[in-house]
Order: structure tokens, then sequence, then C-alpha cells
């Protein structure tokens, strides 16, 4: 086999590959004689099947596996003795494969780039963290104690109020038409949880058990149903029950139900929980900074084709989104449609762009310093993942253990993380003490940016 360089550019690199007719013969013939092991030939026992025989039944039909094989075993060599990094598999192609005139291809790969080692120790800066005060445990303790309240009914004289739970029929039309799905012979509405469409709740407030009321209400403009959206409907309702909300008292007994021993033991469970969510967001807010110095200070070329994945991928699910909203927009974001889309697109691929580099940053760290995620870190965030899905747990752990490629996705997270933990343990970290407000406003602007 020859080999030739005949591009240098940039991270692209290729190579052509020549086979002269005696080595795509030799492979030829070593595939037929492996094939030979297992075939059945009438007069012939297995393995014991002439090579003639076989070339003239089968050569035909492996002829192109061998070639490829043959370019593939070469793409192989020129990276093995070259210790190159390649970003994406490479691409092979048969240039020419005449028939005894041996074969000619070309090999054509993207290099992943050399990037300087990064010292950690030097890298300074700012995280903001946040204590939890009593106060907010208060407020952790009082919403557990609303979201496990009871309902019971409300004295019949009594008028439907926000924080009510409303049982109710109603029927809605359109134009003298029944609106589908727009009617109900019994429901639960809690008021001033903006369940329905603007208005509706507000129609009720006042009213109490066995009233009618008839009104009408304009359906936003943006409304998800288009026959809707901007029209004004009638609704006729009819309230069957009010109920009041219950919310239990803070006692042993309400510990208990959290498997807790005391009133104290279930406050504390509420701090540990409060502080690990402020430890989260102060981590988010260190990791950002971190981020934006890295994309501010380190400047190398990128495989493009990592960013043109990484582009598509940002496109098609900013497509998504368009497809699912009604109007094509979604809050904080612009509707590709709005704006010329070329320059959109510039600007989706330069956020593809600045993604690729700091993962590839990240990735150099982590193998300078020999990061890896356990089997045990792993699991726990497999089972993160398969709690999203009640009742279909173990299908979600199945479908992770089965495929390695999403397997792979649900690592990278990981890894990134822990290598953003030992920049912090190595960086010189000044940590300033904020109030909650300002850490949690923090979290929402990263988080917002993060979502394309």
């Amino acid at each position: 086999m020859d080999i030739t360089q005949t591009k240098s550019e940039g991270l692209i690199r290729e190579f052509d590959l020549v086979f002269s007719s005696k080595e795509i013969e030799e492979k030829l013939d070593q595939r037929l004689m492996k094939l030979g092991q297992s075939l059945k030939v009438d007069g012939f026992r297995p393995g014991k099947i002439p090579l003639p025989i076989l070339k003239q039944r089968y050569e035909s039909s492996v002829k192109g596996e061998v070639l490829e094989q043959a370019l593939q075993d070469g793409m192989r060599q020129i990276i093995d003795q070259h210790k190159f990094r390649v970003a994406l598999q490479p691409e092979v192609t048969i240039k020419d494969d005449q028939n005894r005139e041996g074969l000619k291809g070309s090999v054509v790969m993207e290099l992943l780039p050399d990037i300087e080692k990064i010292d950690l120790s030097k890298i300074k800066l700012e995280q903001l963290v946040s204590q939890v005060d009593d106060k907010e445990v208060e407020e952790a303790l009082e919403n557990i104690r609303k979201n496990h309240a009871a309902l019971k009914p409300a004295d019949e004289k009594t008028r439907a109020e926000k924080g009510h739970v409303v049982h109710l029929a109603f029927k809605g039309t359109l134009e003298g038409k029944a609106i589908a799905g727009g009617s109900s012979e019994g429901m639960d509405l809690e008021l001033g949880s903006e369940t329905f469409i603007p208005g509706f709740e507000e129609n009720l407030v006042g009213l109490k058990a066995g009233d009618k009321k008839e009104f009408d209400i304009n359906f936003p403009e943006e409304y998800q149903a288009k026959d809707l959206a901007g029209k004004t409907a009638h609704f006729a309702i009819e309230i069957k029950e009010i109920k009041e909300k219950v919310v239990p008292e803070l006692t042993l007994e309400f510990a208990q139900k959290f498997e807790k021993s005391s009133i104290d033991d279930l406050k504390k469970s509420v701090w540990e929980q409060l502080a690990e969510n402020h430890n989260h967001m102060s981590f988010l807010d260190a990791k950002r900074t971190i981020m934006d110095q890295f994309a501010e200070n380190f400047t190398f070329d990128v495989p493009q084709g990592l960013v043109e994945l990484e582009f598509k991928s940002i496109w098609e699910q900013l497509q998504r989104e368009k497809s699912q909203t009604s109007d094509g927009k979604k809050k904080g974001k612009k509707d590709p449609a709005e704006d010329n889309e070329e320059e959109l697109k510039r600007q989706y691929r330069q956020i593809a762009e600045r993604r690729v580099r700091l993962g590839l940053l990240l990735a150099e760290i982590g193998r300078e310093h020999n990061i890896v995620v356990s089997q045990k870190v792993f699991e726990r965030a497999l089972m993160r993942e398969a709690m999203k899905y009640p009742g279909m747990e173990r299908k979600v752990i199945d479908y992770y253990h089965s495929n390695k490629q999403a397997q792979a996705a649900l690592r990278a997270p990981l890894f990134e993380d822990r290598v953003i933990e030992l920049i912090l343990e190595k960086a010189t970290v000044h940590k300033k003490e904020v109030l909650f407000a300002e850490l949690k406003k923090r979290f929402y602007e990263i988080t917002e940016e993060d979502e394309v």
C-alpha cells in the first residue's frame, strides 16, 4: 500500500491510498478462504472448497466489502502512524477499483486541535454564594404545608374568592356553536391558578354554590387553537360547590408523613435541600464565569464538522420550539421568521462554535487530569433521569444500558461538571456573599441564556 498526503490545511488532512493488484488479490483470497470455512458447496466438505471455485462463485459478491475494508485498514494505519486525534469519523472514498488493476482511494479527516496546557492555578474568578436563612426555611415549610392542604366543602353562603377551589359546570360556544373541548359537566378550578383563559376565573369571583352566570371572553390573539385565537366566545357556567383549602399545622404527625422523627428533623431536611439548591446555583454562576473567561482568552481553530453538527442541533431545536407554539414564538426568544434567516443562522453558528471550543477545552483539561465519570455517579444520574418518567423507569434504564450513544449523552454533562469542580479546586476563587434573591436572579439569567 502506498500512502500519499495530498492536503494539510488547518485541521484538514487528506491522503491518497493505492493498493496494488497483488495486494487486493491477496485480500480477496483471504476473505474467500475464510468464507469457505462455513459455506456448503455440493461435492465439497466445509473448509475444503478449492479457491478457484470460491472465486468463480463468490468473488463478485465480496469484492466491494474487501475494497472497503482495505481502505478502512489504511485509514487506521494513517491515524496510528501520525498519532492523529480525529474529530469525526474520517471520510473514506473509493476512487478507482478497476478489475485486477488494484485500488485507489482517498481518506479525508478533520483533526482535533492541539490545545496548550492550561495552568489552572492562574485562573481567578468571583463566585456568588448565599446562605440559607431562617426566613427561607419557614417559607419553604409554608409551601410544603400548602401543597399538602386538604379540601373541605365551604359553607353554602360562601362566595368564591382567590384560593378557593370551585367545582363548576360550563359550556362554551362560538357564534352559537359548541366549542370542541369547551364544556364540562363538572370540574375543579382553583381561583388564582390562571388555568383557564384570561378573564374566565375573574367572572367566578363573588359567586356562591348554585349560582349561574353567562359572560363573553376574548381568546388571546396568540391562542394555540387557531380557530379560536382572537375571537369572542360565550360561556354559561353553574357553580356546583365551593371548597376551601385546609392547610395542615406543623406538627409531629405532619413531620412523620415525611419520615422525620420531629419537627426539627423536618426543618433540618428542608434546610439541607435549600442549601443544596443554593450550592447548585452558585456552581452554575462559577461555571458561567469560567466559560466566559475561556471564551475570551483562548482562540484556536475548531473542527468545522463538529461546529456544523452543533449548529444543526441548535437550529433543529429552534424549529421544534417554533412548531410547538401557536405563534412561532417562545418567551425570551426571537422567531427566525421575524428577521433575516441567514443572519440568524450566522449568529447561531457563532454560538455553536463557542460551544465546541469550550467543550474541547474542558475535554482537554479532563484528559490532562484523568477525569472520569464513575459508574456510581452515572447510575445516580440515570436514576434521576428515569424518575422523570413515572411508571416507565425500567424502560428508561434499559434503554440507556443498551444504547451507548445515549450513555455518552448522559455522561457528557457529568464529565463537564466534574472538570469545572476540578478547576474550582485549583483556581483562586473569591466568594462574594449575596442575598439569595441576587443569586436566584443570576441563576435564571444563566439558564435562560443556555436555552437554545
